[in-house]
């Protein structure tokens, strides 16, 4: 659908890089430039430190419509965490960095429909981006006013897979599978692009009924507590998810305390059990006699 180079002004006022996305065809290939005007629309509603900014749209000289975007320097964010292995926590920041950044995206209707390792750039600095709104819809969009059902197979939602209205779970689902890609224990093939109707009926069989195993080999390596509020979000059915972003993150964030997660039943021994481990990790005086 477009190019993307990496451009700096000429006149030399400004001395930085800029991201300048190109669409390929022009002004006569009326649905690539729709798509493309309604991703100018929805990037210039995002303001927030884990999307790429948008700086300036228009038209050039050849009639090609053109988006002037922040330069994100950085690897997908599965290389990113394969090459340098840090630890549970900082994956967990990144999820959580990125749920929010959705839960803007969600506020303002938009829904990203394609979130996957290279649409998300680590910079050096730690940042993920969150990249290219290039298939976006708006939550409220209808069917029939989507001419097109655009996705990345291998990394589509049951309901993009089976043809079926897309939300916000869809979202979800596809931002706790990017989550999973980060460990080597996933073996999924991230990088198809096309799908025959062999492949989505593969695809299809496979969503139904159980969540990826690419998936749950990670899945079966997390801490319980972790592992469930993952499995939830993976959930094939898009009721049993999240409601929205910001709870999937309210989750994380829970785990990442020390609190018992909405994702697992806690009766009261179990939020006891919590309670105390908290507590004996922080040496708050007091809890510890308390409890004897």
């Amino acid at each position: 659908m477009s190019e993307v180079y990496e451009a700096r002004r000429a006149d030399g006022r400004f001395d930085r890089s800029v991201a300048i996305k190109v669409m390929l065809g022009t002004l006569f290939d009326a649905e690539a430039y729709r798509r493309f005007r309604r991703e100018v629309e929805f990037l210039a509603r995002l303001n927030h430190p884990n999307i790429a900014q948008l700086y300036d749209a228009g038209i050039t000289e050849r009639r090609q419509p053109y988006i002037l975007m922040e330069l994100v320097r950085g690897e997908r964010i599965d290389t990113f965490h394969l090459r340098r292995r840090p630890a549970l926590q900082e994956k967990i920041r990144h999820l959580l960095q990125l749920a929010d950044a959705l839960a803007l995206a969600h506020a303002q209707l938009v829904i990203h429909r394609d979130i996957k390792p290279t649409n998300v750039l680590v910079t050096e600095d730690g940042v993920p981006k969150l990249l290219d709104f290039g298939i976006a819809k708006r939550l409220a969009e209808s069917r029939a006013e989507t001419t097109t059902n655009p996705m990345t197979p291998a990394y589509a939602s049951p309901e993009q897979l089976l043809g079926l209205p897309v939300t916000v779970a869809s979202d979800i689902f596809q931002l706790a599978r990017l989550f999973t890609t980060c460990f080597p224990q996933y073996r999924g093939d991230a990088r198809a692009t096309d799908c025959t109707e062999e492949d989505r009926q593969t695809l299809q069989a496979l969503h139904r009924d159980e969540i990826p195993p690419s998936c749950a080999r990670v899945i079966e390596h997390l801490p319980p507590d972790l592992g469930a509020v993952i499995l939830k979000a993976l959930s094939p059915d898009p009721a049993d998810r999240y409601l929205s972003a910001q709870d999937f993150a309210a989750d994380l964030r829970a785990y990442s305390a020390g609190y018992p997660v909405q994702a697992r039943r806690n009766n009261a021994l179990r939020r006891g059990l919590k309670f105390l481990r908290r507590n004996a990790a922080t040496g708050r005086p007091g809890y510890r006699h308390s409890f004897r």
